[in-house]
């Protein structure tokens, strides 16, 4: 499943270990913002690691949306846009 991955956190400390963590997952394709293709199984265990990390609720927001496949076929970028490889070996525009 195609899932984008946003946050808002204020700490540095607590930003970096969520953009560290989400880098194992997917692609960076803004500062705050990352695509990921997981397994139902893999997002729930990151997300239980995204809650852990986050911690206080006062320190920000984290946003998981979930898109089907037809919806992120019809997804674009533009300017300097990061392509998510789909894993048949084609990239998604």
């Amino acid at each position: 499943m195609r899932v984008v991955i946003s946050y808002d956190v204020e700490p540095d400390r607590t930003r970096s270990r969520i953009a560290k963590l989400l880098k194992n997952y997917g692609e960076r394709v803004q500062k705050s913002v990352f695509e990921c293709d997981l397994q139902e199984a893999e997002l729930d265990g990151l997300v239980k690691r995204l809650q852990k990390t986050l911690g206080r609720a006062e320190d920000g927001n984290i946003r998981v949306y979930k898109l089907c496949q037809t919806c992120w076929q019809m997804s674009f970028g533009l300017g300097e846009a990061v392509l998510l490889k789909e894993k048949k070996g084609f990239d998604i525009f």
